[in-house]
């Protein structure tokens, strides 16, 4: 999981090798970190000046060689947010040139990446959230950064009403009731895929094992549509 993460900061295999050595042995020369980690020895000099670059490592001299160390860990979390100012700084200029040419919008997005640009993007425009067919998947393949988005929900004071599989019960518990309410559907009804209802979008999505995709849908009339599925649905279920 370390590993997986790291390489979400650009970071090469044989560089998340490297920070994790330095991490342990606190600090080390080339020479041993290329025996440790098994990589080339000229390798290493070129990967740990690519991590002194990001700011992940420092180096000194002692005893007339060069020893490199790690910069603390919370250093990721400064890289993360300089990179968020810097996209800010140019999301008005992104937008004007994203500007939709039309009022339908279909977009096909892959993988837990995919799934997470949908949640933020519901996360931003701060509207009430409707959610049919919920598998309680979410918790399971996004394991670390669901519990976080469902407090930056709570903060942005966003209310959800969920229609959820029947099998979901357990995984909806783990939701604050003052922030979802839910009611079931009847066992033997099981959706595969979600649908969510939100702004002028309705958003499909697949946790299965062998698919995790998005389908997300910009058009007023689509979206009111579920909706009006969605409270015709609602009002027949028991509370």
């Amino acid at each position: 999981m370390k590993e997986e993460i790291l390489g979400q900061f650009g970071l090469n295999t044989r560089e998340i090798q490297l920070y994790l050595a330095l991490l342990r042995e606190q600090t080390s020369t080339p020479n041993k970190l290329a025996q440790i980690t098994g990589i080339n020895r000229t390798t290493v000099y070129l990967d740990l000046d690519s991590l002194k670059q990001q700011g992940l490592v420092t180096s000194y001299i002692k005893h007339a060689k060069k020893h490199y160390q790690a910069t603390d860990p919370k250093k990721l979390l400064e890289i993360l947010e300089e990179k968020k100012q810097n996209v800010r700084s140019i999301l008005p200029q992104l937008e004007n040139l994203y500007a939709p040419r039309t009022d339908l919008y279909v977009e096909l997005f892959e993988g837990k990446q995919g799934i997470k640009k949908i949640y933020e993007d519901i996360v931003e425009k701060k509207d009430s959230v409707l959610v049919l067919g919920a598998t309680g998947k979410s918790y399971d393949v996004l394991l670390y950064y669901y519990p976080h988005l469902i407090q930056k929900a709570i903060q942005a004071n966003i209310q959800e009403r969920c229609i959820a599989n029947y099998t979901a019960q357990e995984a909806m518990k783990k939701h604050p009731e003052n922030f979802v309410s839910v009611k079931f559907l009847p066992q033997g009804n099981e959706a595969h895929v979600t649908t969510i209802i939100y702004a002028d979008k309705v958003a499909h999505l697949c946790l299965q094992e062998d698919k995790i995709y998005a389908v997300l849908i910009r058009e007023q009339y689509l979206n009111n549509t579920y909706r009006a599925h969605f409270e015709l649905l609602w009002s027949l279920l028991p509370a």
